[in-house]
């Protein structure tokens, strides 16, 4: 492993912290970033993996699909759906070259472009999905009423029965009941 350019890739992938979720911003949503992205859907890829009973190797390919899939948007940049219609970025191209001589080149293996007909693949497009989905139903309580067409669109492309099981339970559910469900907050309220 070539140290010098696994580092030129960590300071490269940093900046997907800074880097806009674009599709967002055409609705009026708060900034949200690349990065932040990436890690819920990650997280949410686990799940997806245990709830598919995945085999340990597999559950490790999807969350490493899950956190490294949209890595090459530090290079082109996040394209939302109208971008897309105009501009074709070379997402994988940008990945081969980020990856070159990092010694992680073993990413390039896993579908990040949710393409392959293996457990992995599905899972990963759910994940992202459901990011999405999650953050429009954030956006969709807190009053930005142009969140439902996002959360509309999504559900239907759901591939796997513990992604759409999740979503139904997401749809139904208050995006605050993690909050205001604890009983550290219900505790706090008793005593005003």
């Amino acid at each position: 492993m070539k140290s010098k350019k696994l580092v030129q890739f960590l300071h490269e992938a940093g900046i997907l912290r800074r880097t806009p979720r674009s599709g967002w911003q055409t609705i009026g949503a708060p900034f949200e970033s690349v990065a932040e992205h990436s890690f819920r859907t990650a997280v949410i890829g686990y799940a997806l993996a245990k709830m598919e009973k995945l085999g340990k190797e597999d559950e490790r390919k999807v969350v490493l699909a899950c956190l490294f899939h949209d890595v090459a948007e530090a290079r082109c940049g996040d394209l939302n759906l109208m971008n897309k219609k105009y501009v074709h970025a070379h997402h994988r191209l940008a990945l081969e070259d980020a990856l070159k001589g990092s010694g992680l080149e073993e990413i390039l293996s896993l579908p990040i472009d949710k393409q392959g007909s293996g457990k992995v693949a599905p899972i990963l497009n759910d994940a992202d999905l459901l990011d999405v989905m999650f953050s429009a139903k954030e956006y969709l309580d807190e009053g930005n009423k142009y969140a439902q067409k996002w959360l509309s669109d999504s559900l239907p492309m759901l591939k796997t029965r513990s992604g759409k099981e999740i979503a139904k339970k997401m749809l139904a559910a208050d995006s605050k009941d993690w909050l205001f469900n604890t009983d550290l907050f219900k505790k706090e309220n008793r005593k005003k």
